[in-house]
């Protein structure tokens, strides 16, 4: 029988920071790691479960910084793989924990970590906490995931062109070179006069208003995470009007002999 342990997630910086506490302990125990996120449950869930319903809006940015998470653990030469599921925090964990069969329930605790500590270690056996690190995992005020850290944390990588795609905006979550400069929406955060002014028109031309067209983004693909090179204006309205998707020319960095590699572009898991 395998041996699993359970680590529930948030998505924030900080969450990051327990990864390395969680290769010790799976490599002591052989284990494989479960990495979960649990997102709020819509309303009336349960009673609509008959009847088809578009995908939870949060679960492919979930799945997206998840699976950096699990390329992080392979590459410490830890299986991993991710999980993402609907419900209330607790009760979400104790029903994974317990139909994973998990050895382990590690939590990190503290800010931009877990809340509930105490309920979730009632509803669950063979909880642990994990301390959390020290300090915060980047720079204070980023607040899009950088390539360049990503990459290295993955281990040496090879470039590889994919060319042009559509790509989800979901997992589009980073940039390349530029993480500092643009906010949670990637809009820039430049006071230069004219920008407000070139990002309206952008939306307007990305919202099929003004008879242009608006031209492929250029991203960097790692894993199953999108970063973008050449194009945040263009990724902002596309977020800003709701789009799903969104066209880009891609170059993808595959790690170099890790026979985990081609495994990671499989889709992660969710109850």
């Amino acid at each position: 029988m395998v041996t699993r342990i359970v680590v529930p997630l948030t998505l924030s910086w900080r969450a990051e920071g327990i990864l390395p506490a969680v290769a010790v302990r799976a490599r002591d125990r052989d284990a494989e790691v479960v990495l979960l996120h649990v997102v709020p449950e819509r309303p009336f869930a349960r009673l609509a479960r008959r009847w088809p319903s578009p995908p939870h809006p949060r679960r492919d940015e979930a799945a997206a910084v998840l699976d950096l998470f699990a390329d992080r653990l392979r590459a410490m030469g830890v299986p991993a793989r991710a999980l993402v599921c609907a419900g209330g925090l607790a009760a979400t964990i104790a029903r994974v924990a317990r139909r994973e069969c998990a050895a382990l329930v590690l939590l990190g605790q503290g800010a931009g970590l877990l809340p509930r500590g105490a309920a979730i270690r009632r509803s669950t056996r063979n909880a642990l906490v994990v301390a959390p690190p020290a300090g915060p995992a980047l720079p204070r005020g980023t607040t899009v995931r950088a390539f360049d850290a990503d990459a290295a944390r993955v281990g040496p990588t090879a470039p590889r062109f994919r060319g042009l795609r559509t790509v989800p905006l979901a997992r589009v979550i980073g940039s390349v070179g530029r993480a500092g400069e643009v906010d949670a929406g990637f809009r820039l955060r430049t006071r230069r006069r004219g920008e407000i002014a070139r990002f309206e028109r952008v939306l307007r031309l990305s919202a099929g208003e003004g008879g242009g067209a608006v031209s492929p983004i250029a991203v960097y693909q790692l894993g199953r995470t999108y970063y973008v090179l050449d194009g945040h204006r263009r990724v902002a309205a596309a977020k800003a009007l709701g789009h799903d998707e969104i066209a880009a020319v891609v170059t993808e960095y595959a790690p170099l002999g890790r026979p985990w590699a081609e495994a990671a572009t499989a889709a992660p898991c969710g109850c």
